[in-house]
């Protein structure tokens, strides 16, 4: 009797418990259900207001890079008339970017016929690359070796473009009519020629269209040292003035020798004093411009103060950058420019105001 009376009571209280809680389960249920689905509609709204504002952010950034794309034409316009530009680039480097920039230089009244891009073979510790550089050169005034294979090949590219004076030895540089006789060619001096005056430079830069058709370079294209390519039209091929030059590396080059290449390009570039300008790309859709190993280590090569960087060349104030970049080197200005951390500023700083006296 005990017993059954005890279960009886056990039995009676636990569905009396479970009565209650059924009870306050569902009292409380209700609130509860009725905080969190509150709480999910704030969430959901202000989610939206914050899609809502990235979404104007978007196309306010989308709106300020075709104005600042727009605007490049009016902050470059005839800062490099006049010139050619000489655009060398890292096998690898982005090519669209690379075309960003040929437009720039043009809409800055500067010549160039498109980019010469350096073989990602391009290796001066290997013996047949220098073997492929001495069948482009036909021969060769010295032994290469690898220390001097890339000092060799820029410096011939710059005499055939004429940013460097053949020496007596090789041939007579002249503007006056000449006469060809076999290989040697013979100045027929005009006794009516008025001399040319210091105030109207003479320049020895070949028509930039006619670059490509060079015979030395088109030797170092079909022997895969360098490639050709041609971009669009180049502007005038009216060149009075200097050459310029600009190299572009980058993170993706896939290059085999890294920095030699530019490096060796930048010093003998300098050393016959032309204006000269290094520029790194980064990747497409990589925002980061902390990258700067490749440009740093390059300029420890180089070892001079006398050239330009840009990092971020291909955003479009890279490329005013360079534009500007230029023009002051032409007149021995020299700066680290960009967004990047070697960078001490985005633009060249502006000329001081004319006080008039």
């Amino acid at each position: 009797m005990v017993t059954f009376r005890f279960y009886l009571v056990s039995l009676v209280a636990f569905f009396l418990a479970l009565a209650v809680g059924v009870v306050l389960g569902s009292a409380l249920d209700g609130r509860i259900s009725a905080s969190l689905k509150d709480r999910l509609e704030r969430v959901e709204s202000n989610l939206d207001s914050t899609v809502d504002l990235i979404d104007q952010k978007n196309d306010q950034i989308s709106s300020l890079e075709k104005y600042s794309d727009a605007s490049i034409p009016f902050a470059v316009e005839g800062r490099l008339a006049g010139t050619a530009t000489l655009i060398v680039a890292q096998s690898g480097v982005n090519a669209d970017q690379l075309a960003d920039v040929v437009a720039a230089v043009r809409q800055a009244g500067s010549s160039t016929p498109g980019v010469l891009w350096v073989d990602k073979s391009w290796d001066p510790n290997s013996r047949e690359f220098i073997a492929r550089v001495e069948k482009s050169f036909g021969k060769t005034k010295e032994t290469l070796t690898r220390e001097n294979v890339e000092s060799y090949i820029w410096d011939g590219v710059l005499t055939e473009l004429g940013a460097i004076l053949p020496s007596s030895d090789d041939t007579t540089a002249t503007t006056a009519p000449t006469t060809s006789i076999g290989e040697t060619t013979i100045v027929e001096p005009d006794p009516n020629a008025t001399p040319p005056t210091t105030d109207v430079p003479v320049s020895t830069i070949l028509a930039p269209s006619t670059w490509w058709e060079q015979p030395l370079l088109k030797q170092l294209a079909e022997n895969s040292v360098l490639r050709l390519q041609t971009i669009g039209q180049g502007s005038s091929d009216e060149v009075s003035g200097p050459l310029n030059v600009i190299a572009v590396i980058g993170s993706e080059s896939d290059v085999e020798s890294r920095n030699s290449d530019i490096s060796s390009l930048g010093r003998e570039a300098v050393r016959v004093g032309l204006a000269t300008l290094i520029g790194e790309a980064n990747p497409v859709g990589d925002e980061s411009s902390a990258k700067d190993s490749v440009l740093k280590s390059l300029l420890d090569e180089i070892d001079s103060e006398s050239l330009s960087t840009v990092q971020s060349i291909e955003e479009p104030a890279g490329r005013v950058a360079t534009v500007v970049a230029l023009q002051r080197a032409a007149e021995g200005q020299f700066g680290r420019f960009g967004r990047g951390s070697l960078a001490a500023s985005l633009l060249p700083a502006p000329p001081a105001p004319d006080d008039g006296s």
